[in-house]
């Protein structure tokens, strides 16, 4: 799986999916450097684990969690606080996203992972990272930062090239389907959008929500259901983090009407 840590822990978790209250094993990194934050993504046999911690790439064996041990490892550049990682169909390319600039990683030698690529994004309107997508055969890159959607192809991950921009103000949170027929972005001002992206360079919106017509809600992240008929989306307080966060479900059986199925408000 994947997911973020956004703290000054130094030690990285493991338990069991099937009894998540199990500590099997852990992570620890005493070095002051890399307690800025962690990300990390897995393998799909979930043997291998990728973790950017601040300034290091690590690469762990986990195949016994009880016994893991580095493989790996890359030095990243400073200032490289990581926001999402994703890793390629095929395992053989790492992407890596932070507030400022794109990583691509050539990780097919476990041993000996390479950075084929890298772009500052300063330059660009809105360049703070919320979230990203990978199409299935790994051929084309969603990103959605605060001010802007983005569509690159990276058909050569050596080279990547931006085929479609949409400058507006988003939230957070971006999904494809399962087909790569359809994304779902969220944006800042309460209203999630839903659009054609069978051609990635040509995007065609099918439909919007506006959800919170006072806008002090903010979209911070969303999803498909499983069948797809739905969307399941989580919001809280515009730009803060604090308490409550509301958990929305939405029919879109008909595409040129999404209706509220359900809210739950999520107070613990």
């Amino acid at each position: 799986g994947e997911d973020n840590i956004n703290s000054s822990s130094e030690e990285l978790i493991l338990s069991p999916s099937l009894n998540p209250g199990e500590i099997i094993g852990s992570f620890l990194y005493s070095n002051p450097a890399y307690s800025l934050g962690m990300s990390f993504v897995s393998s799909k046999d979930g043997n291998i684990l990728f973790v950017q911690k601040y300034f290091k790439l690590l690469i762990l064996n986990i195949s016994n969690p009880y016994e893991e041990h580095e493989i790996g490892s890359l030095n990243m550049t400073a200032q490289t606080e990581l926001i999402k990682m994703l890793l390629s169909p095929d395992e053989k390319i790492l992407y890596m996203f932070t507030f400022h600039n794109l990583h691509v990683i050539d990780v097919s030698n476990k041993e000996a992972p390479i950075r084929i690529f890298a772009r500052n994004f300063t330059e660009l309107i809105g360049n703070k990272l919320y979230s990203m997508a990978l199409s299935s055969d790994g051929m084309t890159l969603y990103t959605l930062t605060e001010k802007a959607m983005r569509i690159f192809d990276v058909s050569q991950p050596k080279s990547p090239v931006m085929i479609y921009e949409k400058v507006a103000s988003y939230g957070g949170g971006i999904a494809l389907s399962k087909d790569n027929t359809k994304i779902l972005v969220g944006g800042s001002k309460s209203q999630f959008e839903m659009f054609d992206v069978t051609d990635p360079a040509n995007p065609q919106l099918i439909c919007s929500k506006d959800i919170d017509q006072a806008r002090n809600k903010k979209i911070f992240a969303i999803t498909f259901s499983g069948d797809e008929d739905r969307v399941i989306l989580g919001m809280n307080k515009n730009g803060e983090s604090s308490k409550p966060f509301y958990l929305l479900n939405f029919d879109i059986s008909d595409l040129n009407s999404p209706s509220l199925i359900s809210t739950a408000e999520l107070t613990k």
